[in-house]
């Protein structure tokens, strides 16, 4: 990625794995925004956005954190352990504002 450049805002992110987790659910990520866009493709290819900087994306949904828990920590863990074996990636990690998270919209 070129230096300065914002990836994006992800739900949660573990800086020493290199590892962002982004919750999909259908009520934010389907349909058509405000400028006729697709929100699911705009959302599948943020994550690509962020496997092209180099970090691991765990993709889960509500539904999963509702009713299987275990099943993601496990993923999650997983993922994680995969992450703090190897080279963390060039990236740096800036706090949320509240300007950002009101102008980014769904992603």
């Amino acid at each position: 990625m070129d230096d300065g450049e914002v990836v994006g805002t992800p739900d949660g992110y573990i800086e020493d794995a290199g590892v962002v987790v982004q919750v999909h659910s259908r009520q934010f990520h389907q349909g058509i925004d405000d400028q006729g866009g697709d929100t699911w493709a705009r959302t599948v290819e943020k994550d690509g956005d962020f496997v092209a900087a180099g970090v691991r994306v765990v993709g889960v949904t509500p539904w999963t954190l509702y009713s299987r828990p275990a099943r993601f920590v496990t993923r999650l863990r997983k993922i994680v352990a995969l992450g703090l074996a190897g080279p963390r990636p060039a990236v740096r990690v800036m706090p949320r504002t509240a300007d950002a998270s009101r102008s980014r919209g769904p992603a």
